[in-house]
Protein backbone atom coordinates (compact mmCIF):
# COMPACT_ATOMS: atom_id res chain seq x y z
CA UNK A 1 0.00 0.00 0.00
CA UNK A 2 1.41 3.53 -0.64
CA UNK A 3 1.43 6.10 1.80
CA UNK A 4 0.37 8.76 0.07
CA UNK A 5 0.68 11.42 3.16
CA UNK A 6 4.36 10.24 3.23
CA UNK A 7 4.97 11.17 -0.59
CA UNK A 8 2.82 14.38 -0.38
CA UNK A 9 5.74 15.59 2.69
CA UNK A 10 8.45 14.20 0.46
CA UNK A 11 7.12 16.34 -2.76
CA UNK A 12 6.42 19.50 0.04
CA UNK A 13 9.65 19.39 1.32
CA UNK A 14 11.85 19.63 -2.03
CA UNK A 15 9.80 22.67 -3.48
CA UNK A 16 12.24 25.12 -1.93
CA UNK A 17 15.22 23.50 -3.20
CA UNK A 18 12.82 22.82 -6.91
CA UNK A 19 12.30 27.02 -6.66
CA UNK A 20 15.98 27.69 -5.80
CA UNK A 21 17.19 25.87 -8.41
CA UNK A 22 14.67 27.61 -10.99
CA UNK A 23 14.58 30.67 -9.56
CA UNK A 24 18.86 30.87 -9.44
CA UNK A 25 19.77 31.44 -13.20
CA UNK A 26 18.49 33.24 -15.76
CA UNK A 27 19.93 32.99 -19.38
CA UNK A 28 20.90 35.76 -21.63
CA UNK A 29 23.24 35.84 -24.38
CA UNK A 30 22.96 39.65 -26.16
CA UNK A 31 24.55 43.09 -25.60
CA UNK A 32 20.99 44.38 -25.48
CA UNK A 33 20.60 42.13 -22.71
CA UNK A 34 23.02 44.14 -20.57
CA UNK A 35 21.01 46.17 -18.10
CA UNK A 36 18.85 43.27 -17.52
CA UNK A 37 21.81 41.02 -16.27
CA UNK A 38 23.30 43.76 -14.20
CA UNK A 39 19.99 44.14 -12.48
CA UNK A 40 19.81 40.59 -12.15
CA UNK A 41 22.87 40.25 -10.64
CA UNK A 42 22.06 43.07 -8.27
CA UNK A 43 19.69 40.36 -6.87
CA UNK A 44 22.10 37.38 -6.69
CA UNK A 45 21.39 35.53 -9.92
CA UNK A 46 23.57 33.55 -11.68
CA UNK A 47 23.63 35.39 -15.57
CA UNK A 48 23.62 32.58 -18.05
CA UNK A 49 25.89 34.38 -20.57
CA UNK A 50 26.81 34.23 -23.77
CA UNK A 51 31.18 34.80 -24.48
CA UNK A 52 29.80 38.47 -26.02
CA UNK A 53 28.08 39.44 -23.34
CA UNK A 54 30.28 38.12 -20.80
CA UNK A 55 32.76 40.53 -22.04
CA UNK A 56 30.32 43.45 -21.97
CA UNK A 57 29.05 42.48 -18.08
CA UNK A 58 32.85 42.63 -17.41
CA UNK A 59 33.66 45.82 -19.06
CA UNK A 60 30.42 47.35 -17.29
CA UNK A 61 30.93 45.54 -13.87
CA UNK A 62 30.06 48.53 -11.71
CA UNK A 63 33.51 48.17 -9.46
CA UNK A 64 32.07 45.08 -8.56
CA UNK A 65 34.06 41.15 -8.88
CA UNK A 66 33.09 38.94 -11.03
CA UNK A 67 33.16 35.59 -11.52
CA UNK A 68 32.70 33.44 -14.86
CA UNK A 69 32.58 29.50 -14.51
CA UNK A 70 33.12 27.95 -17.88
CA UNK A 71 31.38 24.72 -18.26
CA UNK A 72 30.70 22.21 -21.37
CA UNK A 73 27.69 19.98 -21.77
CA UNK A 74 28.85 16.78 -20.05
CA UNK A 75 31.24 17.72 -17.81
CA UNK A 76 29.70 16.42 -14.34
CA UNK A 77 31.76 17.99 -12.43
CA UNK A 78 30.58 21.02 -14.32
CA UNK A 79 26.97 20.10 -12.83
CA UNK A 80 28.00 19.65 -9.95
CA UNK A 81 29.95 23.10 -8.82
CA UNK A 82 26.66 24.70 -10.17
CA UNK A 83 25.01 24.54 -7.04
CA UNK A 84 28.40 25.90 -5.10
CA UNK A 85 28.47 29.16 -7.54
CA UNK A 86 24.73 29.62 -7.74
CA UNK A 87 24.96 30.14 -3.00
CA UNK A 88 27.78 31.91 -4.05
CA UNK A 89 25.98 34.38 -6.20
CA UNK A 90 23.12 34.16 -3.48
CA UNK A 91 25.36 34.79 -0.25
CA UNK A 92 27.11 37.84 -2.02
CA UNK A 93 23.60 40.19 -2.00
CA UNK A 94 24.49 41.48 -4.96
CA UNK A 95 27.94 41.88 -4.31
CA UNK A 96 29.04 39.69 -6.73
CA UNK A 97 28.56 38.98 -10.65
CA UNK A 98 28.43 35.72 -11.52
CA UNK A 99 28.25 34.31 -14.63
CA UNK A 100 27.45 31.01 -16.10
CA UNK A 101 29.23 29.99 -19.60
CA UNK A 102 28.74 27.33 -21.66
CA UNK A 103 31.38 26.99 -24.45
CA UNK A 104 30.21 23.54 -25.82
CA UNK A 105 29.32 25.29 -29.18
CA UNK A 106 32.07 28.06 -29.13
CA UNK A 107 35.59 26.77 -29.46
CA UNK A 108 37.05 30.45 -29.30
CA UNK A 109 35.41 31.14 -25.93
CA UNK A 110 37.79 30.40 -23.28
CA UNK A 111 40.84 31.84 -26.04
CA UNK A 112 38.91 35.26 -25.88
CA UNK A 113 39.47 34.46 -21.96
CA UNK A 114 43.02 33.56 -21.73
CA UNK A 115 41.74 30.44 -20.38
CA UNK A 116 42.67 26.82 -21.00
CA UNK A 117 40.10 24.17 -22.13
CA UNK A 118 39.83 22.56 -19.21
CA UNK A 119 36.53 22.22 -16.75
CA UNK A 120 35.32 23.46 -14.94
CA UNK A 121 36.84 26.63 -15.51
CA UNK A 122 36.96 29.24 -13.00
CA UNK A 123 37.86 33.53 -13.39
CA UNK A 124 37.55 35.83 -11.13
CA UNK A 125 38.36 39.47 -12.27
CA UNK A 126 38.44 41.97 -9.25
CA UNK A 127 37.96 45.66 -10.41
CA UNK A 128 39.83 48.85 -9.34
CA UNK A 129 43.46 47.42 -9.58
CA UNK A 130 42.77 44.12 -8.14
CA UNK A 131 44.22 40.66 -9.62
CA UNK A 132 42.31 38.33 -11.71
CA UNK A 133 42.65 34.48 -10.51
CA UNK A 134 41.82 31.80 -13.12
CA UNK A 135 41.75 28.17 -11.51
CA UNK A 136 40.65 24.89 -13.34
CA UNK A 137 38.59 22.09 -10.82
CA UNK A 138 35.73 22.30 -8.43
CA UNK A 139 38.48 21.63 -5.54
CA UNK A 140 39.60 25.58 -6.26
CA UNK A 141 35.55 26.71 -5.09
CA UNK A 142 36.69 27.18 -1.49
CA UNK A 143 39.83 29.18 -2.52
CA UNK A 144 37.65 31.68 -4.75
CA UNK A 145 35.11 31.81 -2.00
CA UNK A 146 37.90 32.81 0.92
CA UNK A 147 38.89 35.41 -1.86
CA UNK A 148 35.78 36.96 -2.31
CA UNK A 149 34.29 36.70 1.83
CA UNK A 150 37.26 39.84 2.21
CA UNK A 151 35.50 41.70 -0.85
CA UNK A 152 31.70 40.62 -0.40
CA UNK A 153 30.88 41.64 3.07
Amino acid sequence: MLNVQGVSKRLLSMVPLLLAGLTACTHMDNKADLPKALSWADDGFVIESSAELTHEILKNSKNKPVLIQFVTDGCKPCRESKRSVQKMAGDSDGQLIVIHLDVTHDEGAMQSFGMKAQFPAFKLVIPNGGRTLDTYGSDSLPELASLLSDRVE
